[in-house]
């Protein structure tokens, strides 16, 4: 699998994932989260949807680092370049 496939296989399950927290907000690969006005509980929930869904930590990055679908594409693209435990 290329790269791009790679990208475009995380970004299906992290836009699963998003979806499963936010059930009642249309999501997109373009969603910016201010649309939403997500606020801290949600923000967390979804994050930690996508964890699991990943089987990944993104637990120390920064709350500000990750204001759209795609920076959570990227977090999770870099987490997996660097070889973390459960995403091999």
């Amino acid at each position: 699998m290329n790269a791009v496939d790679s990208r475009n296989e995380i970004r299906v399950r992290v836009l699963a994932a998003i979806k499963n927290a936010l059930p009642t907000k249309e999501i997109v690969p373009e969603t910016k989260f201010d649309d939403f006005g997500i606020e801290s509980l949600e923000a967390m929930s979804m994050i930690f949807m996508v964890e699991e869904e990943l089987d990944i930590d993104l637990t120390d990055i920064p709350s500000g680092a990750i204001q759209s679908v795609e920076d959570v594409v990227t977090a999770v693209m870099d987490r997996m370049k660097c070889g973390e435990p459960g995403t091999q």
